[in-house]
């Protein structure tokens, strides 16, 4: 796991780096950041993160997050909703106001 797990809404956020498959001695070892989101109370998967419009197993994590090591995502509360940042990737999570708690100033 890299980065502290985060939870909104009763969904959890962690991210995990998984290394290429393919390591040489002179190749470095890039691989990406593995994003995942499941139900706090279970575990299993609460969104349809592939698109096929079934949610299972495969929906527990999101490959497309980022190439290399990140230390962790963060939630940043706009005007225009609540959305998860992990490193240059934006997703967004939330309406603003949603759980019952306002912003009132930005």
């Amino acid at each position: 796991m890299t980065g502290e797990p985060l939870v909104y809404n009763n969904d959890i956020y962690l991210n995990t780096y998984v290394p290429n498959e393919v390591a040489g001695e002179c190749v470095p070892v890039i691989g990406y950041t593995r994003g995942y989101k499941m139900d706090v109370r279970n575990g299993s998967p609460s969104k349809d993160l592939n698109g096929d419009g079934v949610i299972d197993q495969e929906d527990r994590y999101d490959d497309n997050i980022s190439s290399g090591i990140t230390n962790g995502s963060k939630i940043i509360y706009t005007e225009d909703g609540v959305f998860l940042l992990t490193n240059t990737k934006v997703q967004k999570i939330g309406e603003n106001g949603e759980l019952g708690v306002f912003k009132k100033r930005w």
